[in-house]
C-alpha cells in the first residue's frame, strides 16, 4: 500500500522536476488542470484555490481517492476544504470510518486557524455529519451559527437536511422557511440552495422533489442583485438533473427574458450569457444558444484578454452539452489559442484550469483538444508534473 500511494503522489505532485524530462502528455483535462493549477508559482493563494477547484471537480466525478490525494497537497486552508467536501462524499457512499476520519483532520486545520477560513472549514465539516446521522451535532452547529450571517444559511441547510433524511419532511421546510426574514446575500442563496437539497435527497419524480424545487426557485426570488441569477442558473441544471425539464425549461425562459434584456457591465453581463448559452445548451435548444452566442461574443471582446478564454470556452461546452461536438471544438480551440497569447504565466494557467475544468462539464474528450492542452502546458516547460 504505501508503495502505491508514494507512487500516485509522484504521478500528481506539484514539485519541481528534471529539467530534462518532460511530463508525459494526458488526454484527462482534470489531470491537466491540475498540472496547469500547479504551474502557478508567482501566487500560492491563486494556485491553492485553483487546486482546490481541480480536487472538487475529481469530487463530482466520483473519484474521491483522487481528489484527497491532491487535496494532501494543497499548501493552505484550502486543503481543510477538499477533506470536509470528501469526508461527506464518502459518509454519503457509506464509507463511515473513512468519513470520519478525515471530517476529523478537516476539523483539525479549521481549529488551527485563527482567521475567517476557520469558520469556512467547520461549517463545510459538518455536512459529513448530516450522512453520518450525527443530527444532534448538526443542530449544535445551526445554533451555534445562528446569529452569524455569513454561516447562518449554510448550517440550516445541513439541518434541514437531516431532518428529512430521518423523514421529518414538515420539520425540514420549517428549517429554511426560517430564514426568510433576512436578505443577506449568504443567507438567501444558501435557504434557496437548502430546498434544492432536500430536492435531490427525495427519488426523482416524487411530489417532495418538486415541492422542494419549487420553494427554492421562490427562494431564489430573494437573492439580492446579480447573485440571483447565478443561483437560478444553478437551479435549472440541477432541475434537468433530476428530470424536471419542463420546470427547467420555464425559469430559463424567464432568466432568459431578464438577462438578455438587462445591461450590467460587460465584465457581468458576458459570464452570465455565456453560462445561460449552456443551460440552454443542456435543454438541446440550438437556436437559444445561437442567440446567446450572438449576445455574448461582443460583450466577451470587451474584456481584458486575461477573462476571454473563460468564456469562450462556456461557449464550447454550451454547443457541446446541446450535441454540436464540432462546434464546441472550434471554441475550445480558440479559447486555447486565446489563453497560448497571454504572455504571464499566471494567468495563462488559471485560463488553462477553467478550460479544463469547462471540459470536464462538457465531457468532451477529443484528440485535437488533448494536444491542444498539452502544448499549453508545455510552455510551461518540464517542471511541473
Amino acid at each position: 500500500m504505501t508503495v502505491v500511494v508514494l507512487a500516485v503522489l509522484a504521478a500528481t505532485s506539484c514539485a519541481r522536476r528534471s529539467p530534462r524530462r518532460a511530463a508525459p502528455a494526458t488526454d484527462d483535462p482534470l489531470e491537466a488542470g491540475w498540472r496547469f493549477a500547479c504551474a502557478i508559482t508567482n501566487d500560492a493563494d491563486d494556485r491553492a484555490a485553483c487546486q482546490e477547484r481541480i480536487a472538487l471537480a475529481y469530487l463530482d466525478r466520483g473519484d474521491s481517492e483522487r481528489a484527497l490525494v491532491l487535496g494532501e497537497q494543497i499548501e493552505n486552508w484550502r486543503r481543510g476544504v477538499v477533506l470536509a467536501e470528501a469526508a461527506a462524499k464518502l459518509a454519503e457512499g457509506g464509507q463511515t470510518n473513512a468519513a470520519r476520519a478525515r471530517a476529523a483532520e478537516a476539523e483539525a486545520i479549521g481549529r488551527g486557524i485563527q482567521d475567517w477560513q476557520r469558520d469556512r472549514i467547520l461549517a463545510r465539516a459538518a455536512k459529513s455529519a448530516v450522512f453520518l446521522g450525527q443530527e444532534a451535532e448538526v443542530g449544535r452547529r445551526s445554533a451555534f451559527y445562528r446569529s452569524n450571517p455569513e454561516y447562518r444559511g449554510e448550517l440550516a441547510a445541513y439541518q434541514a437536511l437531516t431532518l428529512a433524511r430521518r423523514g421529518a419532511w414538515t420539520n425540514a421546510l420549517a428549517v429554511l422557511d426560517g430564514l426568510a426574514d433576512s436578505t443577506h446575500l449568504d443567507v438567501s442563496s444558501w435557504r434557496a440552495n437548502g430546498y434544492l437539497l432536500l430536492a435531490k435527497a427525495e427519488p426523482p419524480g416524487s411530489a417532495q422533489t418538486r415541492e422542494a424545487l419549487a420553494q427554492a426557485w421562490a427562494a431564489s426570488a430573494r437573492v439580492p442583485g446579480t447573485k440571483r441569477w447565478d443561483v437560478r442558473l444553478g437551479l435549472v441544471e440541477e432541475a434537468v438533473a433530476l428530470n424536471e425539464a419542463a420546470s427547467a425549461r420555464s425559469w430559463l425562459e424567464e432568466v432568459s427574458t431578464n438577462l438578455l434584456a438587462a445591461a450590467p457591465p460587460a465584465y457581468i453581463h458576458a459570464p452570465l450569457v455565456a453560462q445561460l448559452a449552456v443551460r440552454w445548451g443542456l435543454l438541446r435548444e440550438a437556436e437559444r444558444v445561437a442567440a446567446c452566442e450572438r449576445a455574448a461574443e461582443p460583450l466577451i471582446r470587451q474584456l481584458q484578454a486575461i477573462e476571454q478564454p473563460a468564456l469562450f470556452a462556456l461557449l464550447g461546452e454550451a454547443w457541446a452539452r446541446l450535441g454540436d461536438t464540432q462546434k464546441g471544438l472550434t471554441y475550445y480551440e480558440h479559447a486555447m489559442a486565446l489563453a497560448g497569447q497571454l504572455t504571464n504565466p499566471r494567468p495563462r494557467a488559471m485560463a488553462g484550469v477553467d478550460i479544463c475544468l469547462s471540459l470536464e462539464r462538457a465531457r468532451l474528450r477529443h484528440r485535437p483538444v488533448s494536444e491542444g492542452l498539452n502544448r499549453l502546458l508545455a510552455g510551461f516547460g518540464a517542471t511541473h508534473g
